[in-house]
């Protein structure tokens, strides 16, 4: 885990009202917009929940870190086959 000290936090909180101003909560309207109208299929239900996770994240990205899982729930084929469907039909439009 990494510990910020209190100058870091202050230069992360000013970063992230610079953002959320200039663009983060339009951004976070449009993921969740978009989350939700992929929740009204079945199919798009678990695009949808990531969706919502990176609609929220994007209101106060800095500061935070991503981390590896130790084991990964994608599964070959099928992540591929998601990952084509996703980029043109929904990844293009919330770019």
């Amino acid at each position: 885990m990494n510990f910020l000290n209190a100058t870091e936090r202050v230069v992360y909180f000013i970063m992230n009202i610079i953002f959320f101003v200039l663009g983060g909560c339009l951004i976070c309207i449009y993921y969740v917009v978009g989350g939700l109208l992929l929740c009204a299929t079945v199919i798009g239900i678990p695009a949808g929940y990531e969706c919502f996770k990176i609609g929220i994240s994007c209101l106060a990205p800095f500061g935070k870190s991503v981390e590896a899982r130790e084991e990964s729930t994608a599964k070959g084929i099928a992540s591929l086959i998601c990952n084509i469907i996703w980029i043109p039909f929904i990844g293009i439009w919330l770019a």
